[in-house]
């Protein structure tokens, strides 16, 4: 086993009380053992108690056996008292806690680094990237404001998360269209090329429909047109990554204003 598949299949045993109640704050999802947390609710029980989205739920009061049944978690949580859970953690998840607002840029760069490095051509980490709830943590670091590092590292792990076709429900329903658009305008000609490389692989079929479909017309609606314009007037010819063989941002822009001025009127 390589130590990107490690890192990939690594989990952490995280022990944890939250008290009894109706509403927890947390979805869970399960057709048989484990459970999955699905979500977790801002300023709920669940989030006071640590429990983090992509978090597995393999024992309640140090009874674990092979797994509790979501009926069993669902009336142990709902009994008086509190509850100690056991959770089986991703070690993604766990570096991905490293991007919060609280780190200082370079902490969160190396985070969004570490995950771009193991989702980098292995779709099982690119498929868990999201699922185990990094997405929330890494759409706050793609504003201009952070610096060039972070905002390339994190484009980096989106555009690896977004080759999985899996992952485009999820990725295409937040706000990271409207977030990378205007990334198509920076000055920094690397980031300006993961911005587009990521809209390409998440508009890619969306932009030859019409009427276009949510997708692209977020695109749209985010001024996506003048930012590829833009991007065309700030990137060179013959760029770094084309004269290695890939796509850069200008050849990018390219293909997707011609599937625009075909299809988007």
């Amino acid at each position: 086993m390589t130590n990107k598949e490690r890192l990939a299949t690594e989990t952490v045993q995280v022990e944890c009380a939250i008290e009894s109640s109706d509403r927890w704050g947390m979805k869970l999802k399960s057709v048989r053992p484990p459970i999955t947390v699905t979500l977790v609710a801002p300023a709920s029980l669940a989030h006071s108690a640590g429990i983090a989205q992509g978090d597995v739920i393999v024992g309640v009061d140090g009874q674990s056996h092979e797994g509790p049944s979501l009926a069993y978690v669902q009336k142990a949580l709902r009994e008086g008292g509190p509850r100690a859970l056991t959770l089986c953690r991703s070690a993604l998840s766990v570096i991905a806690r490293f991007l919060a607002p609280s780190f200082s840029p370079h902490v969160r760069e190396a985070a969004a680094t570490a995950l771009g490095c193991v989702s980098s051509f292995y779709p099982p980490a690119q498929l868990l990237l999201i699922q185990c709830g990094t997405l929330p943590l890494l759409l706050p670091c793609l504003p201009p404001p952070s610096p060039p590092p972070l905002l390339l590292a994190t484009a980096d792990a989106l555009t690896n998360a977004a080759l999985n076709p899996l992952n485009h429900p999820t990725l295409s329903s937040s706000s990271l269209i409207s977030h990378a658009v205007p990334l198509l305008r920076h000055d920094n000609e690397d980031i300006r090329w993961k911005a587009a490389q990521l809209l390409s692989l998440l508009l890619s079929g969306s932009l030859s429909l019409s009427p276009p479909p949510p997708p692209a017309q977020l695109f749209l609606d985010a001024g996506g047109r003048d930012a590829l314009q833009a991007c065309l007037s700030l990137s060179p010819a013959t760029t770094v990554s084309g004269a290695m063989g890939r796509p850069g941002a200008r050849e990018y822009a390219v293909s997707m204003l011609a599937e625009l001025s075909v299809h988007c009127h």
